[in-house]
């Protein structure tokens, strides 16, 4: 059994633990922080559970659970594996030092990957002389969830670190969206904020209200994007696919992109957008809510994997 190690578990850490364990792999969580770990194996085996109810999983939540453990300390978290996963905090002073101490303990062969959902891996990689097997596998939030993981290598990546990497989320269940190369943000993130950024704007320049304006990412644009992506989605709104709609639509999108210029964030603006969010939102804390929406993804993997059987997809 295949052991991986897994330097941080929080949110990320826990989703991580899942997708390994599921996969009929030893993940070994490290945290420095003692109560993490207690809680991220409480909260994987609710989340095993869970996916169980909805007939996501093909062992029972128990034998998956059995495979997971934790340890006190990184060296022994990494001694054996064959993988090391970090996701610890978005802040590249601390993955630098990590990686430091990380190319020092795992062994050449090993490849070590970050979960940096923004941060390009040269940005703290360049200096190490094991550089090269160092690499972004940035998944979705939850990873056992949202299952796609983007490989993000840098300009010194080894061809044969991509690879395995690439092999290695597939035999997890997770597809794979390879970057040629480096992007800040790379491409899930740099189209979120593209839209959040829009939805800023359209509310601060008092366009619509809030509950408005996510209604309309809820109730259309995310059905559609639930199933296919943005370019299939113009391609079925004109007969001729996307050369069709860039004639029909083309100018209007040029135009109207001209004017999405982005802007910073205001605080006090944060704040009132917010309490006008809160005011159609139910009042229950994150933590409840981030539950409420893995229950919601789950119940859509459920449909979207019965229907790829019943089509054939």
């Amino acid at each position: 059994m295949e052991k991986i190690a897994l330097i941080g578990s929080g949110l990320i850490g826990t989703g991580w633990g899942i997708v390994f364990s599921e996969s009929g792999r030893h993940p070994v969580l490290f945290d420095t922080d003692r109560n993490a770990t207690d809680k991220a194996l409480i909260e994987i085996q609710e989340s095993l559970n869970h996916l169980n109810d909805y007939g996501l999983i093909e062992e029972s939540p128990e034998k998956i659970f059995s495979r997971i453990s934790t340890s006190t300390s990184i060296e022994d978290a990494v001694d054996g594996a064959v993988h090391v996963q970090e996701s610890i905090p978005e802040r590249a002073e601390l993955k630098k030092s990590l990686f430091e101490k990380l190319d020092k303990i795992v062994p050449d062969d090993v490849t070590i990957a970050s979960s940096t959902s923004t941060i390009p891996i040269s940005s703290f990689t360049e200096h190490l002389s094991g550089r090269a097997r160092c690499i972004v596998l940035h998944p979705g939030t939850p990873p056992h969830l949202l299952r796609l993981v983007e490989i993000v290598p840098s300009p010194w990546t080894a061809p044969e670190v991509i690879t395995s990497s690439k092999i290695l989320m597939e035999e997890c269940r997770q597809a794979t969206s390879v970057l040629k190369k480096e992007i800040q943000g790379f491409v899930l993130n740099r189209i979120q904020y593209a839209v959040i950024s829009e939805v800023y704007r359209l509310w601060e320049d008092d366009v619509a209200g809030i509950e408005d304006i996510e209604k309309t990412v809820r109730e259309a644009l995310g059905l559609r994007w639930s199933f296919m992506g943005a370019m299939e989605t113009i391609s079925l709104n004109a007969p001729g696919g996307v050369p069709d709609y860039n004639e029909r639509y083309g100018n209007w999108v040029n135009e109207i992109n001209a004017t999405q210029q982005a802007r910073p964030w205001k605080g006090d603006a944060i704040k009132r957008l917010d309490n006008e969010r809160l005011k159609s939102a139910p009042v229950v804390n994150n933590s409840d809510r981030r539950n409420w929406r893995d229950k919601r993804l789950m119940a859509l993997l459920a449909h979207k994997r019965e229907r790829s059987k019943i089509e054939g997809d």
